[in-house]
């Protein structure tokens, strides 16, 4: 099963994909409105998030991901990240 996961931060890169998915996923750029992008400290390193905030936006990737996938993301963000279920600027729906 094809699950859509939206990612804005790290996950964006593929470097870091290919040590978090063990592949390179080549995402569609895609529009979260009515949230802001901002960061969080833990420890000495700050870590992207987002928040709720109307009349922003956030610019990331759509990306096309197996239920695996996503547990290897979860495992990857730690339990500092909550994912949502959210619809994009495409319509599309996403977590």
């Amino acid at each position: 099963m094809i699950e859509r996961l939206f990612v804005y931060g790290t996950l964006c890169d593929p470097n870091v994909q290919m040590a978090v998915f063990q592949r390179s996923i080549s995402g569609t750029p895609d529009t979260l409105h009515g949230y802001r992008r901002t960061v969080i400290a833990f420890g000495t390193h700050n870590y992207p998030i987002i928040q709720v905030a109307p009349g922003e936006r956030v610019d990331g990737l759509l990306l096309e991901v197996s239920a695996d996938d996503l547990a290897r993301s979860d495992h990857y963000e730690t339990h500092a990240y909550h994912r949502i279920q959210v619809t994009l600027a495409s319509g599309a729906t996403a977590c």
